[in-house]
């Protein structure tokens, strides 16, 4: 079992990631992080959850960069749950 202290440790190291995710988000769009989750989240409840890179960056008017870094980032909050090379 893990220790307090590693907890800890991991909980910052989740956090710094979470930050560098929503930095390269809008980095990538000029869109803000913020917004590019939101526009996916809404995505995401359109399509029962699922989505494919190509038809959600054109859909949402995104580049892929930054489908996938919103994605990332949602999946680090755990707003979502990540399954790549679906069929």
């Amino acid at each position: 079992m893990a220790s307090a202290g590693d907890c800890e440790r991991e909980l910052e190291r989740l956090r710094k990631t979470v930050e560098e995710l929503t930095k390269e988000v809008e980095r990538l769009s000029g869109v803000s992080a913020t917004e590019a989750e939101r526009r996916l989240l809404e995505y995401l409840h359109r399509t029962g959850g699922w989505f494919d890179l190509d038809e959600a960056s054109r859909e949402l008017g995104l580049p892929h960069e930054t489908v996938m870094a919103a994605a990332r980032s949602l999946a680090s909050k755990g707003a979502l749950i990540l399954v790549e090379g679906g069929a």
